[in-house]
């Protein structure tokens, strides 16, 4: 038999690991099969409920990006599944590149059993390792990449005199 003292022992203990919204977040899930997802997300910050249907979470960063540099460009490589290019808004701005768009589903008139993609408006401020001209940026978008390439600016180094 379960003794009431020790469960909210338990309870506490839980409460102090996971925060004060444990037991809401095991209760108030969807689907059973996401029970687990508290404690395998541990240490990881509260994740918030997905806002689409389709949405699997916002555990996962959309879209996913790799940085490239070499002596003469920088190169980002942006990964977006399913998203049209006019579906795709890009701007820079110094030290930052910002990507929005929307990732639309083709099946909207059947029931959805299980979904790990992403679907729905997304919007993404990258950090750049090297502020950009503006105007020397160029992007190209083919097979669900999107290639972002310029190049670095090029700076003299002046020498300086010690005393």
């Amino acid at each position: 038999m379960l003794d009431p003292e020790r469960l909210k022992q338990w309870m506490e203990m839980a409460k102090s690991f996971q925060g004060n919204d444990f037991w809401s977040s095991i209760f108030d899930n969807d689907q059973p099969g996401n029970m687990m997802n508290p404690f395998t997300d541990m240490g990881k910050g509260n994740q918030s409920k997905p806002a689409h249907p389709l949405q699997p979470s916002t555990k996962s960063v959309f879209p996913k990006v790799d940085i490239y540099m070499s002596n003469y460009e920088i190169v980002l490589v942006f990964e977006l599944p399913g998203v049209r290019k006019g579906d795709l808004d890009l701007a820079i701005s110094g030290r930052h590149i910002i990507i929005k768009g929307i990732v639309k589903s083709d099946n909207k008139d059947i029931r959805v059993v299980q979904t790990e993609r992403f679907y729905g408006q997304f919007e993404r401020t990258i950090e750049l390792p090297e502020p950009a001209d503006e105007t020397s940026v160029s992007a190209v978008f083919q097979e669900g990449l999107l290639e972002v390439t310029y190049p670095r600016i090029q700076r003299e180094q002046n020498k300086i005199t010690i005393k």
